[in-house]
């Protein structure tokens, strides 16, 4: 029965956040769920609590759906630099880290990089954190 509610209030939320960005209300949630504020509160302690769990709702499914993608690449590493898996997915989870961490300061206007620069980051950390696996 808890899981069922916190199924239906985090859609019921996700939905209002799609319509309204962070600006949603408790209240907003439970209305049509025909739940009381009080009722959402023994699921979540907090709206935070509520955002924190859709955003790992959220996460969880981004990465179901890329998994094939994921496994793709880390296959790849195995045959390119014969590593074992979890050599190769030590390797990706950097590189996509590292790759990721990247574009997201170029999104936020963090750091004002030419592409030339992003290029020559990405190939210098590719090559840093391949290195130690080739022969």
């Amino acid at each position: 029965m808890q899981e069922k509610l916190d199924a239906l209030v985090r859609t019921q939320a996700m939905q209002l956040f799609r319509q309204q960005g962070l600006h949603f209300t408790m209240q907003q949630v439970a209305e049509p769920l025909h739940i009381s504020k009080k009722t959402i509160y023994t699921v979540y302690p907090s709206k935070e609590a509520l955002l924190l769990d859709m955003v790992d709702h959220a996460f969880a499914e981004i990465k179901q759906a890329l998994l094939p993608m994921i496994e793709g690449a880390i296959a790849e590493l195995m045959n390119t630099y014969h590593i074992d898996h979890k050599g190769a997915d030590f390797l990706h989870d950097q590189l996509w880290m590292h790759t990721h961490g990247i574009a997201s300061m170029i999104a936020t206007n963090f750091c004002n990089w030419d592409m030339a620069k992003v290029e020559r980051m990405l190939a210098d950390s590719r090559h840093a954190f391949t290195q130690k696996f080739e022969a």
